[in-house]
């Protein structure tokens, strides 16, 4: 129960604008997959990039996402959000090993084409580039099926 109203003050912290407090609050928790997602999802809602690429990088890693390995539309997603972070921190080093590992399964997938539009290398980076990112910012809830799992009536 602890647990569940710690996750829950940290979402309405950040909510408030009160993102480090959030963070912080996060960071003295047993670090699980809840927790890692509600900061990666603090952290994007902020704009501290390197905050919620670090939290991605470590989803990525537990979920055991491999690079020749098929991914599937919820990895996908989660690869591209790592993608977006990456690329607003300025991070173009990971970006391109990030790229260089899952580009050739991201492509099979939904989201391959915005996967490779964030990850193109700067020098052929468009105009259109930023608009891409803020559109995948502005609709993505990392932490959001915690909650509706969490709102959902017992049993179901």
């Amino acid at each position: 129960y602890r647990r569940e109203m710690n996750l829950l003050r940290a979402r309405a912290l950040s909510r408030d604008n009160r993102a480090r407090d959030a963070l912080l609050l996060l960071s003295n928790m047993k670090q699980d997959d809840d927790v890692i997602r509600l900061k990666a999802d603090v952290a994007w809602t902020a704009g501290h990039w390197n905050d919620a690429a670090e939290a991605l990088e470590e989803l990525v890693s537990r979920y055991d996402i491999g690079p020749k390995e098929p991914i599937n539309a919820q990895q996908a997603n989660m690869i591209l959000n790592w993608a977006v972070t990456l690329s607003l921190s300025g991070n173009r080093h990971v970006i391109s090993n990030v790229r260089a590992a899952y580009g050739a399964e991201m492509k099979k997938t939904a989201k391959g084409d915005l996967f490779e539009v964030v990850t193109r290398p700067r020098q052929n980076a468009i105009l259109a580039d930023r608009d891409t990112i803020q559109q995948i910012v502005s609709e993505v809830d990392i932490f959001g099926d915690f909650l509706d799992v969490y709102r959902a009536p017992k049993g179901q």
